[in-house]
């Protein structure tokens, strides 16, 4: 695997890019990670971290109780959720690492079903076309109003016919509109990006361009939603119940100066729609600021009877 430190550079152009895969939300910000092993829908494979040393972890795919892949990850101890996308055909499992810092590049890998051939990892062919595709969403206004700092973002959404899909997410410092680039990548010929489009986005804001009110967006967190790890009731009066019974510790929330409050510690919401929560720790420990997403859920998946 190539230094992942090579990541973290100066372009051409004046202004630094920081690399990183966003995948999931732990349980809380400030619960301690976990490592899982996490099944296939038949049973049949799994894939897990195995900690060694700080920093020596390795991602582990078996069938059954072999090992059929071993790699390692630049993920050291503080960072360890997962999630895995396995293909309908039982072919390929596709697999996002969350990181707790931006010193590394992307944490994306496809390993191919039951011989274990590692097809994909960090910083490779599809990284380079990603790149190029994300210069079309920067310009110099957005680098002056971000202080020169962009921030790449790649996840895997789920299989379709043709392949992996995946969403690159392209932010700047303290600007709330954003860029993505989706596609569909075969894991065969990942130089080849199909049905791939560019669009722009401002998640939060109305449709007149005006940045809705606190209520507003209060209004829009209110439901059910989940992420590989935990799923989430928030209500409307500030609590938000974690887990799948309404037995545990409720939690605090609020939203003020368009700001998202968990405990009282605020974050910026990097996205809000219908269907997707993201966000960002602002400041974090040492400077280092952790991003996390909620998927819309149901009733159903969060709250059974």
């Amino acid at each position: 695997m190539k230094n992942s430190a090579r990541r973290f550079r100066w372009l051409q152009r004046p202004y630094l890019i920081f690399i990183v895969c966003l995948v999931s939300i732990t349980t809380s910000p400030a619960d301690a990670q976990v490592t899982q092993k996490i099944k296939s829908p038949d049973g049949k494979y799994s894939v897990e971290v195995v900690r060694g040393r700080p920093s020596e972890d390795s991602l582990v795919i078996s069938k059954g109780e072999g090992v059929i892949a071993k790699v390692p990850t630049p993920v050291g101890p503080e960072g360890s959720f997962f999630q895995t996308l396995w293909s309908p055909d039982g072919r390929y499992v596709a697999i996002n690492k969350q990181r707790s810092s931006r010193s590394g590049g992307d944490e994306m890998w496809i390993v191919a079903l039951p011989s274990g051939k590692v097809l994909r990892q960090p910083d490779d062919a599809l990284w380079n076309e990603l790149e190029k595709r994300a210069d079309a969403c920067i310009d110099e206004k957005h680098l002056s109003e971000a202080g020169g700092k962009v921030f790449l973002t790649l996840t895997a959404t789920g299989w379709r016919e043709g392949g992996l899909r995946f969403r690159l997410d392209v932010w700047l410092s303290e600007i709330e509109t954003h860029c993505f680039v989706d596609g569909t990548v075969e894991p065969l010929n990942l130089r080849m990006i199909n049905d791939w489009k560019v669009s722009t986005a401002n998640p939060t804001s109305s449709g007149n361009g005006d940045k809705p009110s606190d209520s507003a967006i209060e209004q829009k967190l209110l439901g059910y939603w989940k992420s590989p790890s935990q799923v989430y009731h928030i209500i409307a009066d500030g609590k938000m119940y974690v887990g799948r019974r309404k037995d545990v510790t409720t939690e605090r929330w609020n939203v003020k100066d368009g700001k998202f409050y968990w405990w009282s510690v605020p974050y910026t919401i990097v996205t809000l729609t219908d269907e997707e929560f993201v966000f960002r720790e602002i400041g974090g420990i040492g400077g280092q600021e952790e991003t996390f997403t909620l998927i819309r859920s149901t009733k159903e998946e969060v709250d059974p009877e």
